[in-house]
């Protein structure tokens, strides 16, 4: 009886004592010389790392989408804005703040100069007997009337004149009509920015048509893409 026990005691500490040693493998972790799984912390960490996305890089990739959205766009359709360009029509109010009449020549139009602060370009508001020649009518000169003989315009103190200009580069180019060959003319719009406007006032009418005894007024203004009346004291 006694060595009975004795066999069932050896026989349960052999049982739990092989019990302990095969939980014990089982909680490793094989690990791989060909650089596979190392560890348990290494292999979520290196999960972790993979699947994390710093703030900063997500903003950037997001703005960098939109950046490439919008060259998309200016490429496929640029806008007065992005060229920085215009086609605006500016009123000169040529306002006499003087006390004595003052006079502008007049002739086919006002002599007036619009002067960029940038390059120094001057632009007129010189027109020409022709139509443009995007137009699909535009298949000859048109039928033009005479332009009438300078003179000289009154502006009585405290009174104003409107001048219009519009900001256009006219260029002639010869154009192969339906029967003949004629000049037409291409406008350009102009950049914005920063002009002068200038204009040459006179104490008679007299000096206005012999161009004597002239005084150039000016005053800057800002272009941009917007329809505008500038203001400009002529005295």
């Amino acid at each position: 009886m006694l060595w009975n026990r004795r066999y069932v005691l050896v026989h349960l500490t052999l049982s739990f004592a092989l019990l302990v040693l095969g939980c014990g493998d089982s909680l490793k972790v094989p690990t791989r010389r060909d650089g596979g799984t190392t560890d348990l912390a290494s292999a979520e960490a290196a999960r972790g790392d993979g699947m994390a996305t710093p703030p900063q890089d997500t903003k950037t990739a997001q703005d960098g989408g939109k950046a490439d959205a919008a060259v998309r766009s200016e490429d496929a359709s640029p806008s007065a804005d992005v060229r920085a360009e215009t086609s605006a029509v500016i009123t000169f109010r040529f306002r006499n703040t003087g006390s004595q009449t003052v006079y502008l020549r007049r002739g086919c139009s006002y002599p007036i100069g619009v002067t960029s602060d940038a390059d120094g370009k001057t632009y007129s508001n010189e027109s020409f007997c022709a139509c443009e020649c995007a137009s699909s009518s535009c298949q000859s000169t048109p039928a033009c009337g005479a332009c009438a003989p300078p003179s000289g315009i009154a502006v009585e103190a405290g009174e104003s004149l409107d001048i219009s200009w519009s900001a256009l580069i006219p260029t002639l180019q010869t154009k192969t009509g339906s029967l003949v060959t004629f000049q037409c003319v291409v406008y350009t719009s102009i950049s914005t920015g920063t002009y002068r406007v200038r204009i040459t006032v006179y104490p008679t009418p007299e000096d206005a048509v012999a161009l004597t005894n002239g005084k150039d007024v000016e005053t800057s203004f800002l272009l941009t893409t917007a329809n505008a009346t500038v203001e400009v004291p002529s005295q």
